[in-house]
């Protein structure tokens, strides 16, 4: 496996990533696709991911059994997602380094090959998996995507129902004292700490998503209405021993899993 297809409604990210990828892998044009499929490809943004293969069928039918991945690039990380036909990979976020996003990619490209060359033990899989919880956790809390967090959710939700053990959900909101003194910029550092905050704070069980650019939703396994309202004290005490910038208030509501509107 040594060829990889770039994807990006951005020209210069497509290029940077091109000459980066180009040190190790084989890149090629969109033009060669269709007689030659790439064994894996990147694409730059989940939304964009679906409107590509919607205004470009034919790449959408060349490339339906290949592997993919979504990449983010943020100013000072990157994030990786497993995207189709590739489903042993779990959401990673790495430094802004491109050597370690190479690394990471070298570890994805092998275990693919492994993974289409011969059937795993399951004693591989189990590695697989705890490396990437490692990988994906900081100070044990579960952190994923909002989509993951919904599925999760669900199975919480029958879970309760045949084992009646508490599970709380909790909703944290950053509201400014003054809207019109805020900037987009101090928003996303007042989020950065509450992210913070919930991960110095919570268990390996719990699961948290960033569910907008000012609120982040909790899920709190085994916990009831007391532990609940103990564990959302800690985090909030946490938060405004770090947050010293005194825009934002924090709110938030929590609720039993399954006690829906």
């Amino acid at each position: 496996m040594n060829t990889i297809l770039i994807i990006s409604e951005c020209a210069q990210q497509e290029y940077r990533l091109k000459e980066l990828f180009s040190e190790r892998y084989t890149v090629p044009d969109y033009n060669g696709v269709k007689k030659h499929v790439p064994d894996m490809y990147i694409i730059t943004a989940q939304a964009y991911s679906a409107d590509f293969f919607e205004k470009h069928p034919e790449y959408d039918a060349c490339l339906s059994e290949t592997p993919g991945m979504i990449l983010w690039e943020n100013d000072d990380s990157y994030r990786l997602m497993s995207y189709r036909n590739c489903r042993m990979f779990s959401e990673c976020k790495l430094e802004k380094s491109d050597a370690e996003l190479l690394d990471k990619f070298d570890e994805f490209v092998s275990l693919l090959s492994r993974n289409n060359k011969n059937l795993l033990h399951l004693s591989d899989i189990q590695s697989d998996i705890h490396s990437m919880y490692r990988e994906t956790s900081y100070k044990g809390i579960i952190e994923v995507e909002y989509y993951n967090f919904a599925r999760i959710y669900q199975f919480v939700d029958k879970l309760i129902e045949r084992s009646g053990k508490p599970m709380q959900t909790l909703l944290l909101s950053l509201v400014p004292h003054d809207e019109r003194a805020c900037t987009p910029k101090d928003l996303s550092y007042a989020n950065e700490i509450l992210s913070k905050a919930i991960q110095m704070t919570l268990r390996k069980n719990d699961v948290m998503t960033n569910y907008s650019d000012s609120q982040m939703l909790v899920l709190l396994v085994d916990a009831d209405d007391a532990g609940g309202h103990f564990a959302t004290n800690r985090i909030i005490s946490t938060f405004f021993g770090l947050y010293e910038d005194e825009l934002y208030q924090l709110d938030y509501d929590i609720r039993p899993v399954g006690n829906h509107r």
